[in-house]
């Protein structure tokens, strides 16, 4: 029983959810300033206090959850910097990321999620040393499931 029990957490923290798996209307991954949902448009600050990539450059990581089959656009957009966008899932494995593909130096990212669950994404500066406000978006494309 403790087995199954340490199982069943550990699916639940890795984000990993089967069908009908729901999570709380809060719930976010650990390493997450916060949850954005779907049709939603969030403001934030990047600064120097801000965790870091590989490449020493600033993000803030954001939970969404997702269902199997849905399309989704993600925009991360700046005009104080080059904004580059990531989306992971809740183990850390890079699903997708784009540069430069909302315009200008706006990143665009548009995914099929591949199955129910908590996924990371990530707003973030294409060069080092770079800081400032962005907007974070996430709306569902017709077409998926």
């Amino acid at each position: 029983m403790r087995v199954a029990l340490a199982a069943c957490v550990a699916l639940a923290l890795a984000g990993c959810a089967g069908p009908g798996r729901t999570f709380p209307a809060n719930y976010t991954l650990p390493g997450t300033v916060g949850q954005v949902l779907k049709g939603q448009t969030i403001g934030g600050q990047l600064s120097l206090a801000d965790s870091r990539l590989s490449d020493n450059s600033v993000y803030q990581a954001w939970t969404y959850i997702g269902s199997r089959g849905e399309r989704i656009q993600v925009d991360v957009t700046s005009s104080n910097f080059d904004a580059y966008a990531i989306v992971e899932d809740a183990s850390g494995k890079l699903l997708a990321r784009n540069d430069d593909d909302g315009g200008g130096t706006n990143a665009r990212i548009v995914f099929t999620v591949p199955a129910n669950g908590a996924y990371r994404i990530i707003a973030n500066t294409y060069r080092q040393g770079s800081y400032g406000a962005y907007a974070l978006s996430v709306r569902e494309l017709s077409g998926g499931r």
